[in-house]
């Protein structure tokens, strides 16, 4: 990412968080409330899921909405949970550009 794209990416995600942090605040953290309100954003084409637990665990996964979208020069990806909203801005990752498909979460 160019450093005017990840400022611009930067003041997308200062804009965002407040609206992500409503939602936690309500205790949902439902994949069709969090798409709302990235849409409320013009950011209708996003990869989100549920939070996940490692592969060999029987474990429950956690409350949680996790997402990735494009935007100019690289990806928004973050994901709101009981214990917070964390949201980053980065390049995308060549394998899968700005999908879930091999980020841990």
């Amino acid at each position: 990412m160019t450093e005017a794209d990840t400022k611009a990416a930067n003041a997308l995600i200062e804009r965002i968080r407040p609206e992500l942090e409503k939602l936690r605040a309500k205790n949902d953290f439902s994949l069709e409330s969090t798409r709302r309100v990235l849409a409320s954003f013009g950011y209708t084409e996003v990869d989100i899921q549920g939070m996940r637990v490692p592969l060999a665990s029987n474990a429950v996964p956690p409350p949680g909405a996790a997402f990735g979208f494009a935007v100019q020069g690289g990806c928004v990806s973050g994901a709101v949970t009981p214990d917070g909203v964390n949201l980053s801005a980065s390049g995308p990752v060549a394998e899968w550009g700005c999908n879930l498909v091999g980020a841990t979460h």
